[in-house]
């Protein structure tokens, strides 16, 4: 899940996009392999490429900037959608990238979170800059080891690798 919302700097966001893509390299998505889905988010949320789409780095490449509100909620509830139709018996991780905080008027990551662990899904989050507050994140994940946080967002990509080898820490197929 990608933050698409209005402050979000387009620098900042192809880096994101870069991130994305370098993880799904490191997760070996394909058509006959493990699957990804990305989404986009801002005030809406939605899917920039799903899990039967053939052309996953693409899709993320030409996904724009949605700017308004940032809403983590939707964009958690959107996922559970999505990962309902997923392979059942599969590994189902989630990956937010966040960049700020939720909107005023948001629901409660831990409980907007709720949905997409119902589909199996194992929640990480992102943190990108220093105007995170990273007490909202806890409440979306089971343990503090699945919160990233990088204070500069250039360091994201260096930073993919390591967060892919954490996440992909428990053996077995994953999407």
């Amino acid at each position: 899940m990608l933050d698409a919302s209005q402050n979000v700097q387009p620098n900042i966001y192809k880096l994101e996009k870069d991130f994305v893509k370098t993880m799904a390299g490191h997760f070996n998505l394909s058509p006959s392999g493990p699957r990804g889905s990305a989404v986009i988010y801002g005030q809406d949320a939605f899917t920039v490429s799903r899990f039967t789409d053939s052309n996953f780095e693409s899709n993320v490449d030409g996904a724009n900037l949605l700017g308004k509100t940032r809403r983590m909620d939707i964009a958690l509830e959107h996922s559970a959608r999505i990962f309902s139709s997923s392979r059942k018996g599969s590994r189902k991780i989630a990956i937010l990238l966040t960049t700020g905080n939720s909107a005023a008027g948001s629901k409660a990551l831990g409980e907007a979170v709720t949905p997409l662990r119902r589909t199996g899904a194992q929640v990480f989050i992102v943190l990108i800059g220093v105007k995170v507050n990273n007490r909202q994140a806890f409440l979306a994940v089971d343990r503090l080891k699945d919160i990233f946080m990088d204070q500069r967002a250039e360091d994201l990509l260096k930073r993919s690798l390591p967060i892919a080898l954490i996440i992909r820490g428990k053996p077995g197929e994953l999407l």
